[in-house]
Parts: structure tokens; C-alpha cells; sequence
């Protein structure tokens, strides 16, 4: 598992998602990583929820702008839990979490441009930003090849709270 450039979970993983998105402009999503091995002593477990929504203003033309909010919850965080000397078991301790909100410009033109800028408002109050391209090529009916990159930046702020080897 790969967030913004960093490796959170070297083993394999299970990442369930659900939208809904509205005739507004309005979507909500929630968001899940699951271990899948017992490297980190949590399979099957989730050891991060993701619950988001997003506004996209009802913008004419080439250029969209939206605004989002995500609440990330950390059920496993590593100064959470510990383990049961009985039983073996992990015992879950208070859930971590944070809170960001952001806002995305995005061209519907050639290469298909992206700015993102995001905000901690919760655990670090940090900033990170993001700017990508894109592209997406029909292989048959119903599928897509999508091919993307981007490069982000992160202020002192947020990479003192946000770099680590390891979410766990």
C-alpha cells in the first residue's frame, strides 16, 4: 500500500470502496485498507477507514473545480495497540485519526492537468500539494488503460507528523 509516495504496508492488502455520488455535484465515499497477510498481526483487520466527501462546483467548460474533506481513522495506529500476553490477540486501544480538507482544479484537456492542494486541519495542520497528468486509452468495450503521474509536495509541518517507515 503506497500513499503519496510512501510505502504504509509492504505485504499484500484487500482496499474495499464505496461511492455515492449525487446529481449535485455532492459524492461521499468511505474507503478501506485491510491487511491481508499476518505480517502486522492484523489480517482481515482494517487498519485504516477512510470516509470522504467531495463537492464539485457546477462549472461550465474545460476547467472543473472541486473541495473535498477526509476523515482517516487509524484503528491499529502502533502507539494504539498492543498485544494480549494471554491470548496473542491485538488489542485495539483508542482510534487515531485526522482530519484534511482540499480543493482540486482539473483541466479537461489534453494530458488532463491536476492541482491539488490539501490542508491537516486535525493532527499536524500541515500542507500538501500535487500536480499530475493523465491520459486514458479504450483496450475493449467497458474497459480503459489509465496511465497517470504526479509529483507532490509536503510543507515542514506535515512531513514531520506524515513520514514514516510504517503506519501500522
Amino acid at each position: 500500500y503506497v500513499w503519496r509516495g510512501q510505502v504504509l504496508n509492504s505485504a499484500a492488502v484487500v482496499q474495499p470502496a464505496i461511492n455515492a455520488e449525487t446529481p449535485f455535484g455532492l459524492t461521499l465515499g468511505a474507503w478501506g485498507n485491510v491487511d491481508a497477510t499476518k505480517k502486522y498481526d492484523l489480517a482481515g483487520k482494517f487498519n485504516e477507514v477512510d470516509l470522504s466527501a467531495n463537492y464539485e462546483l457546477p462549472i461550465e467548460g474545460p476547467v472543473s473545480v472541486s473541495f473535498g474533506i477526509v476523515n482517516y481513522l487509524y484503528p491499529y495506529h502502533e502507539t494504539q495497540t498492543s498485544v494480549d500476553e494471554e491470548s496473542g490477540e491485538v488489542v485495539v486501544g483508542a482510534v487515531d485519526e485526522t482530519t484534511e480538507i482540499s480543493v482540486t482544479v482539473a483541466g479537461d484537456v489534453l494530458l488532463q492537468p491536476t492541482l491539488t492542494v490539501v490542508r491537516d486541519i486535525d493532527e499536524c495542520r500541515g500542507y500538501y500539494a500535487s500536480i499530475g497528468i493523465g491520459h486514458s486509452l479504450p483496450i475493449i468495450e467497458n474497459v480503459d488503460l489509465d496511465m497517470g503521474v504526479s509529483v507532490g509536495w509536503a510543507d515542514k509541518t506535515y512531513n514531520e507528523i506524515n513520514i514514516f517507515d510504517n503506519r501500522q
